[in-house]
């Protein structure tokens, strides 16, 4: 049985979600422990890390999205194509 245009449409936006979240969160975790480990607190606070890293994470997530909506078979293999 074919899976149903909505169906797949809806677990697309559900994968985009959760990996630009997890992109996303991950991004400012990594730009908090480089903003204490690396760059020490300052009196003006070094939470531009933070901030490069989440927007980081977010475009990448964004990203990643973009492309599974535009080119939806871009990773994936054939099954039909014959194996060398």
């Amino acid at each position: 049985m074919a899976a149903r245009s909505e169906d797949v449409l809806v677990e697309k936006w559900d994968n985009c979600i959760v990996d630009t979240s997890l992109k996303t969160v991950s991004g400012a975790l990594i730009g908090g422990l480089l903003s204490l480990t690396r760059f020490g607190r300052t009196k003006s606070g070094s939470r531009w890390s933070i901030f490069f890293f989440t927007g980081l994470g977010l475009g990448m997530g964004m990203a990643n999205c973009n492309n599974e909506f535009k080119y939806p078979n871009l990773l994936k293999q054939n099954p039909d194509a014959k194996k060398s």
